[in-house]
C-alpha cells in the first residue's frame, strides 16, 4: 500500500491499475521580459478523475521548487499544455527546478470504487474533505543552466595554445571558443563537481566581461539575436534595464571598469564567489 487510507493515483505503489497514469512533461521554455515561462505537457488517463474535475469536484494544482524559490499554480480544469512562469530574479544561473502536479479534491466530494482500482483494493466509499489529495504525478527536474541557455563552448582549432576567444557573431549562443587541447583538459576537470563550477564561473564571468564592454561600444549591433533578448531579460543593475545601462554609460562617455565587473557578477548571481567557497568547503571535508 502507499500510505494513504484511500484511493490515490500515484507513479508508485498506486491504487490504481498499471494503465491509469498522471504524468507531467517539460515540453519547451521561452523567456519574456522579466520571466521564464515553461510549457509542460500534461497526461491523465483516469476517466474517474477526469470526470471530477470536469464536475468541478476535484482540479489541477501544481507545486514548483527551485533553490531558493518555490510557487503553487492552482491550474483548474485539466488540459493537456500547460504554461506557468517563473521570476528570472528568482533563479540561479545554475539551478535545479523540480515539478509536480496533484489533484485535490475541490470542498467535500464521494470517492467510489472504481474498476480503475487494482484488484486487491476493498471497495469503498469515502468522504473525502478539501483540499485531500486524489492523484500525484512524476517528479518533473530540470536543470537550468545559463550558461546551456545562453553560452555554449565550442572547439576551434585556431584557438589551439591561444587560451579562450569569445564570439558574439552567433544567433541564438555567445560562443566561448577553446582549442582541442583546453577542451581535452575540461573534459576531465567537469569530473569534478566543485572544481567544475569554479572554472565554469570564472569563463562565464570572463564571457560577461567582454559581452558587457562590446554592447556598450557597439549598442544597436547585437539587438536582434536570439542570444541578446535572453541576456536583456535577465539584466538588472541598479533597477535599470539593459537599454537604460548603455544609455547612461555612452552618455558618461566613460567605460568604468569597476562598474562592469560588478554587473557581470550580478549576472552570473555571484555564482563565482559562492563556488569558490563550495570548492574550499569541499577541499576542507576531503582532508
Amino acid at each position: 500500500m502507499n500510505g494513504f487510507p484511500y484511493p490515490v493515483l500515484l507513479e508508485n505503489e498506486s491504487s490504481y491499475k498499471n494503465e491509469y497514469i498522471f504524468e507531467i512533461e517539460y515540453k519547451n521554455h521561452k523567456y519574456n521580459k522579466d520571466e521564464l515561462e515553461l510549457i509542460l505537457k500534461m497526461n491523465l488517463t483516469s476517466k474517474t478523475l477526469k470526470k471530477k474535475i470536469e464536475n468541478n469536484e476535484a482540479f489541477i494544482f501544481v507545486k514548483l521548487v527551485s533553490t531558493v524559490f518555490s510557487k503553487n499554480y492552482n491550474i483548474g480544469q485539466y488540459i493537456e499544455e500547460i504554461n506557468i512562469s517563473v521570476p528570472l530574479d528568482k533563479i540561479l544561473s545554475n539551478d535545479k527546478i523540480e515539478i509536480t502536479a496533484y489533484i485535490l479534491s475541490n470542498d467535500e466530494t464521494m470517492l467510489n470504487w472504481s474498476d480503475e482500482l487494482v484488484d486487491n483494493y476493498p471497495k469503498i466509499r469515502r468522504k473525502m474533505r478539501k483540499n485531500d489529495i486524489l492523484a500525484i504525478s512524476n517528479k518533473e527536474l530540470l536543470d537550468y543552466n545559463l550558461e546551456n541557455n545562453f553560452i555554449k563552448f565550442s572547439e576551434v582549432p585556431e584557438q589551439e595554445g591561444k587560451g579562450i576567444r569569445i564570439d558574439l557573431n552567433g544567433q541564438n549562443y555567445v560562443s566561448i571558443q577553446i582549442g582541442h587541447k583546453f577542451n581535452e583538459a575540461y573534459a576531465i576537470i567537469k569530473k569534478e563537481a566543485s572544481i567544475r563550477d569554479v572554472i565554469n564561473s570564472h569563463l562565464l564571468f570572463e564571457a560577461f566581461v567582454y559581452i558587457i564592454l562590446d554592447i556598450i561600444q557597439k549598442p544597436d549591433e547585437y539587438i536582434e539575436k536570439p542570444w541578446y533578448k535572453v541576456l536583456d531579460s535577465t539584466f538588472e543593475y541598479e533597477g535599470r534595464t539593459l537599454d537604460e545601462f548603455k544609455k547612461i554609460v555612452k552618455d558618461e562617455d566613460v567605460i568604468d571598469i569597476e562598474v562592469v565587473y560588478e554587473v557581470a557578477q550580478q549576472l552570473i548571481n555571484n555564482q563565482l564567489e559562492r563556488s569558490i567557497i563550495s570548492a574550499s568547503e569541499r577541499s576542507i571535508i576531503d582532508e
